[in-house]
């Protein structure tokens, strides 16, 4: 077996161990009152209503996003209700654990078997695919019509996109950081 692909089965096998953890961990999420209230204080008021309609686990994970943000140092209110909102857009089409196990598995294995433009909501076994390319967009259009900010609006819009290793800029630093913080949580 050649170094290359045996790097690429130890990294399947670490994905697979980290999707098992966190399923785990979704099945067994809880939000407290006072989580709700550490939400609530680092996300304008005007956004609690959408965070509420996340699911347990989303909140959980979003929880986990924000305080791995502010273990990093950061302070910036926007990049911390980021934290909180990235992942918002999937209220629109809500996914199981399953089906978001599946999604991750199956793009790490075969990064390009779904790579597409979506225009139309789609069913059967690209549903998980489709939402976890599209609910970036919806996020951000929800949190605009919840009158977030533009610098918040655009941090979840692009917060799966690929940042630069060496960010030039102020909103790729934070993307860097969001996108960091998402994928440690």
């Amino acid at each position: 077996m050649a170094s290359s692909e045996a790097f690429h089965i130890s990294d399947l096998l670490m994905t697979v161990a980290y999707r098992i953890a966190q399923f785990i961990r979704n099945l067994t999420a809880r939000i407290t009152f006072e989580d709700l209230e550490e939400a609530d204080s680092y996300m304008p008021s005007e956004m609690h209503p959408l965070f509420r309609r996340m699911s347990i686990s989303e909140q959980a994970h979003s929880l986990r996003v924000m305080r791995a943000l502010i273990s990093e140092g950061c302070t910036d209110s926007d990049v911390l209700a980021a934290g909180l909102l990235h992942d918002v857009g999937k209220i629109r089409h809500p996914l199981n654990i399953f089906e978001r196990i599946v999604a991750v598995l199956v793009r790490r294995v075969f990064p390009k078997i779904t790579e597409r433009e979506w225009d139309e909501p789609v069913k059967g076994w690209q549903r998980p695919f489709f939402v976890a390319d599209c609910h970036p967009k919806w996020g951000a259009e929800l949190v605009a019509d919840a009158g977030g900010s533009k610098r918040l609006v655009e941090l979840i819009r692009r917060h799966q996109e690929a940042v630069p290793s060496l960010p030039k800029t102020e909103l790729e630093r934070q993307l860097a950081a969001l996108k960091a913080a998402d994928e440690k949580n």
